[in-house]
């Protein structure tokens, strides 16, 4: 069910009315009152134009008007969607860059370095926050936890951890993506819809570890074997890799750490098969930045510091272009344009 509509407005109103003056017209201009079969032809297509304008104008009517959301008190609705992403995005990925390059040179910016994570940090739980409201109110709940979990995370993540901050939340997306078109997985309370993926994502995890790794494995594969088990896989290698990393391993370059930053790596890697996949623009974008964002993390951990930290302010350059479409994608399920995954009756 679609949570956004159009309003009719004046300007509409105005539209309406003038194409009835222009059609009244074109009666008088092009029907000679002495030739009965012209009347007769002219007055049938006119009858035709009527009929279209007046079945647009009931239809404009009948829409109701436009849902309010939560974050649309806070910031107007097109500064969210149209700027919010975009410049909250580009401009750390900038900055990153510039700081990456800087350090290849020797040329190390304290300043530049904090102020591009920083921003990082600031942009990206702002866009995960209003982006997980819009899902939560649109009924995805899974999606909906792990965009709302970044927010009061990212905060205290280092350079090196910002991107297992983003692990921990995609493992919950990537369970909704699993199960965003389950005939079962309710679409219009997220009560329900919490309840209902849970229970699907648990038995697709059963139906993994029950066909095994080999042949008659259920997830990388083609056919009609796979629905979203892929997904579900990469769901909990990402949620189980940040926090062993992050917990056991204090976010640091032990052997814990770099075993959890594998899990994790890989895992988002399974998952962005599946985005790679579908026709949206946005989720094609989103599964290449995610693929050399996760490449570098299974590797980072093995650097010196120094190229350490050369490679983590490259590395969020494209990170940052991920989250951007990430953030696209979110908005066009809200607007049930999203091409991924079948619309919402």
């Amino acid at each position: 069910m679609s949570k956004l509509y159009l309003v009719e407005g004046l300007a509409e109103k105005a539209q309406i009315n003038q194409k009835r003056s222009q059609i009244r017209t074109e009666i008088e201009e092009k029907v000679p009152s002495d030739n009965f079969e012209t009347k007769t032809k002219v007055s049938d297509e006119i009858k035709h134009d009527l009929h279209e304008l007046h079945s647009d104008e009931k239809t404009k009517c009948n829409k109701p008007k436009e849902k309010k959301l939560l974050m649309d008190y806070v910031m107007p609705r097109n500064i969210r969607r149209n700027y919010l992403p975009l410049l909250g995005c580009s401009t750390p990925a900038l900055m990153h860059l510039a700081a990456g390059l800087l350090e290849m040179g020797d040329k190390k910016s304290k300043f530049l370095d904090k102020s591009a994570l920083g921003l990082t940090k600031l942009s990206n739980a702002l866009i995960e926050f209003d982006v997980g409201t819009e899902a939560w109110q649109d009924g995805r709940s899974y999606e909906s936890i792990g965009r709302l979990i970044e927010p009061f995370l990212i905060p205290f993540m280092s350079l090196e951890n910002v991107t297992l901050a983003r692990g921990l939340c995609a493992g919950f997306i990537n369970i909704h993506f699993g199960n965003a078109d389950e005939p079962e997985v309710s679409k219009d309370n997220v009560w329900k819809n919490l309840a209902d993926t849970t229970k699907v994502s648990w038995r697709k995890t059963i139906d993994i570890f029950k066909n095994g790794f080999g042949k008659n494995r259920v997830f990388l594969t083609s056919g009609d074997k796979d629905k979203g088990h892929t997904s579900v896989l990469a769901g909990h290698m990402n949620i189980i890799g940040a926090l062993i990393t992050l917990v056991l391993g204090k976010g640091g370059t032990n052997l814990t750490a770099k075993t959890g930053s594998l899990i994790k790596g890989i895992g988002n890697i399974i998952g962005m098969v599946n985005l790679f996949k579908l026709p949206d623009k946005s989720s094609k974008i989103t599964a290449g930045c995610y693929t050399l964002v996760n490449l570098k993390e299974i590797f980072q951990r093995w650097l010196p510091r120094k190229w350490m930290d050369i490679v983590n302010n490259l590395n969020m350059a494209v990170f940052n272009l991920g989250n951007l479409h990430l953030a696209r994608m979110g908005q066009q399920q809200t607007n049930d344009d999203f091409k991924g995954f079948q619309s919402k009756d």
